[in-house]
């Protein structure tokens, strides 16, 4: 009995209690982390939220009882899930409804079931509902019907899409135009993902100049979680090993843009890459920054003062 007021109590006792075989793993300091914001987050002490934090650090696995643990706590709360590719919003939708159909999660909450016939994947019913408690989207796609009082976009930006500004543009409008307006007044968004270039959804909504939506940039609650400290402290050494963590620093921009969340542009704004290249008689461009090159000399080089 006092295991299960610990469930329904706490977000990582829960997830805990359905899936008993992780509980060493949901324990993670990082995890409890994330745990405390999402359960501000249900209590409405939080609204418009980011979390940032690496790959394969178990978030989506956390949100996924987490939105499974507020439809029990409230089963006429209503969430549109969105991520990247329909495909990806409709495995973590059906982790969901696994976690719902559950044994252990029914003798917790036994008066939360999905509705009989309910069997979408990105759209489906608790009993006693009269709107959809679920929708699954990925970016770009409709979303038609009523609004949901929580949106969670989760793994929402595509990483091949950010060498292209009319596909992150495009991505931008369908959030503000789209996505955005399925919120209920008293709503919350949730943003949680890692980085995957400047113009990723967090990049949009932390810019002052692109960020024309409902919610400005200071209306945010960012919270970065890296993948190494200050200190120099790996975040979940527990699971992956310190080498596993080294070898991805073998991609610094990797490693600098998906595990650390400091994207940065590819150029500046002040000095441009354009200004010391030289196209050659087949089209390829180089870096040129001296024309010619005196005899027995091995190097080019510009000294720049770059105090602008």
């Amino acid at each position: 009995m006092a295991e299960k007021k610990r469930a329904r109590a706490g977000l990582i006792d829960f997830a805990c209690y359905v899936d008993p075989q992780q509980e060493y793993w949901y324990r993670a300091k990082h995890l409890i982390i994330l745990a405390d914001i999402l359960e501000r987050v249900a209590r409405g002490e939080l609204r418009r939220v980011i979390v940032t934090l690496p790959p394969r650090h178990w978030k989506s696995s956390l949100v996924a009882k987490w939105e499974a643990k507020l439809l029990g706590d409230d089963p006429q709360d209503t969430i549109i899930a969105a991520s990247r590719a329909l495909n990806l919003a409709k495995k973590f939708s059906e982790h969901v409804r696994g976690t719902i159909e559950g044994v252990r999660y029914q003798s917790l909450y036994p008066d939360t079931k999905i509705q009989r016939g309910s069997d979408r994947a990105d759209d489906w019913l608790l009993e006693g509902g009269y709107q959809s408690s679920f929708r699954a989207v990925g970016t770009g796609g409709g979303i038609s019907g009523e609004g949901a009082r929580k949106l969670i976009l989760d793994d929402v930006s595509d990483p091949n899409k950010q060498s292209s500004d009319t596909e992150t543009a495009n991505d931008w409008e369908w959030y503000k135009n789209v996505l955005r307006t399925r919120l209920e007044p008293d709503g919350a968004i949730l943003v949680i993902n890692n980085r995957v270039g400047t113009s990723d959804i967090v990049g949009y909504l932390l810019d002052p100049e692109r960020n024309d939506s409902a919610d400005p940039p200071h209306t945010w609650t960012v919270i970065n979680i890296p993948a190494q400290a200050d200190d120099g402290q790996y975040l979940w050494l527990d699971r992956f090993g310190q080498d596993y963590y080294e070898q991805l620093k073998n991609d610094p921009t990797l490693w600098r843009i998906q595990y650390q969340q400091k994207p940065t542009q590819a150029e500046g704004t002040l000095i441009k890459r354009e200004w010391f290249e030289k196209r050659l008689a087949d089209g390829t461009k180089v870096l040129d920054v001296a024309p010619h090159l005196p005899p027995g000399a091995r190097w080019k080089v510009r000294p720049i003062d770059a105090a602008f």
